[in-house]
């Protein structure tokens, strides 16, 4: 048991059933989640509310990991020299100011992110790595949202090096869009990772970079663990992935729990793709049922199925896309469009909007051509059958009349 005594008998609070399976190599990570969840409720200490504490305090840590994944939303500039208003002043104590590392936009899918070093007392060369969710004034982001059916990953079995064998992840399948989108990103990823000499990295993003974070971490944790240690992730409204044999993969390379989910209360998002098309969600899920974010549930799943918890995100059929960008109380900012001009320079917003519409245009043109020409190709099949038809029935009215003709003949000879 992961936190038994020496007698080899569990603690009390050990018995909770995500707190058993715990294997992570990250001794604080370990013993934060056994403060929280674990030996703060049970031990006799002068608390009027211990679990309220422990929910106090994991609720300060979603805010901290956040923090990071809502700067990722602002323009390059920003980020580069960390200007991006309060959030990077709120966090410019915890990085190495200056050694900010860009990731994309990429060339099909237009997916970003970027890296920074955190200061270390230990130095362990720890970094973070954030992704922003889809733009909406992105048709390329939009686009690898689309493209939800699924594929075999990871699909780079050719390339030499660590990731050459794929049997860490067999059977696994992932949405294309997402797929494709990250396949684009892990070369300037990795890279950016060896300039920085990131040796532990915590792992987030937000909506689409949530998935971005997922299959980053997994990657990491599967081909390059000898390099670098993958210490935490932390998704916020991620949407539903891969296939089942995915997320087991995951659950059992990253230990338990191998990501922190957090959803909060009708957010939209984490419930697509839909369950019964067999996406499926690695935990653990902690769910924030209220509009504030002010209370958690750490949620349970069926294992090995993964079937989401009933009581959790699914209790509540529907959602919304305003609770997609209103984490923590909608302190932090997701939503490019409500961000501050320091986040999104105006004319950096002009000219996202000069872009969208550029390219809403062009979908349009491409849509109608696409219609146009179709409808002409049924026109045209339309009419190919209708003279076939036509051909058939006078080939039809010929071969009556020559065999009524024969008859008349045959009749007249008999007369005669």
């Amino acid at each position: 048991e992961p936190f038994g005594g020496q007698d080899g008998h569990a603690l009390p609070c050990a018995s909770m059933p995500w707190i058993e399976r715990l294997t992570w190599n990250d001794r604080r990570i370990q013993w934060l989640t056994c403060t929280l969840f674990c030996i703060l409720p049970c031990l006799a200490v002068e608390v009027a509310d211990p679990e309220a504490a422990a929910q106090t305090i994991f609720s300060e840590l979603v805010r901290s990991k956040l923090r990071f994944a809502a700067i990722a939303v602002c323009s390059d500039d920003p980020i580069r020299h960390w200007t991006c208003g309060q959030l990077c002043e709120d966090t410019l104590p915890s990085i190495v100011n200056g050694s900010q590392e860009l990731l994309g936009p990429t060339p099909d899918f237009q997916v970003r992110g970027y890296l920074v070093r955190l200061r270390d007392d230990e130095n362990a060369n720890r970094c973070m790595i954030s992704f922003p969710g889809t733009s909406f004034l992105n048709i390329h982001n939009i686009l690898a949202d689309a493209l939800f059916w699924r594929e075999a990953w990871p699909a780079w079995e050719t390339e030499g090096g660590p990731c050459a064998d794929t049997s860490w992840c067999a059977g696994c399948a992932v949405h294309h869009g997402f797929a494709a989108a990250y396949s684009e990103l892990r070369g300037q990823l990795l890279d950016a990772m060896a300039r920085l000499d990131c040796r532990n990295v915590t792992v987030v993003g937000h909506s689409l970079g949530g998935v971005l974070a997922m299959l980053a971490s997994m990657e990491l944790r599967a081909c390059h663990s000898d390099r670098v240690n993958v210490s935490d992730v932390w998704t916020f409204g991620m949407p539903r992935a891969g296939n089942l044999e995915f997320a087991q993969a995951y659950l059992s390379i990253g230990g338990f729990p191998p990501m922190w989910r957090v959803v909060h209360s009708m957010d939209l998002i984490p419930r697509v793709p839909p369950f019964a098309l067999g996406f499926r969600h690695p935990p653990l899920e902690a769910f924030f049922p209220d509009e504030n974010s002010s209370t958690l549930r750490l949620c349970s799943f069926m294992h090995p199925s993964l079937e989401e918890d009933p009581t959790c995100a699914l209790a509540s059929a529907g959602g919304t896309m305003a609770d997609h960008h209103s984490y923590c109380g909608g302190d932090f900012d997701t939503d490019e469009i409500k961000v501050s001009t320091m986040c999104i320079p105006e004319q950096d917003m002009q000219l996202k909007q000069q872009v969208w519409n550029h390219d809403c245009l062009r979908a349009t043109v491409l849509v109608t051509a696409l219609c146009i020409a179709f409808c002409g190709f049924c026109c045209f099949c339309c009419r190919r059958f209708r003279l076939k038809r036509r051909d058939d029935s006078f080939d039809d009215l010929g071969s009556t009349s020559s065999a009524s003709q024969s008859e008349d003949y045959s009749s007249l000879q008999d007369d005669e």
